[in-house]
């Protein structure tokens, strides 16, 4: 199941490994993420998976 294109996106604030995962699972569900990491090497991480704005 994807989110309708006008939902808002999904606003994650966590540490690295609980927003990476959080945003992992997102992503796989087609549910747009806004994340907010805590660490800039966290950042790159999830910079990397589709869905996150």
């Amino acid at each position: 199941m994807t989110a309708p294109a006008s939902a808002p996106a999904l606003r994650i604030f966590a540490g690295t490994t609980e927003g990476r995962l959080l945003c992992e699972w997102a992503s796989g569900a087609g549910i747009p993420a806004r994340a907010y990491a805590a660490t800039e090497y966290g950042g790159e991480l999830l910079g990397q998976l589709p869905g996150r704005t």
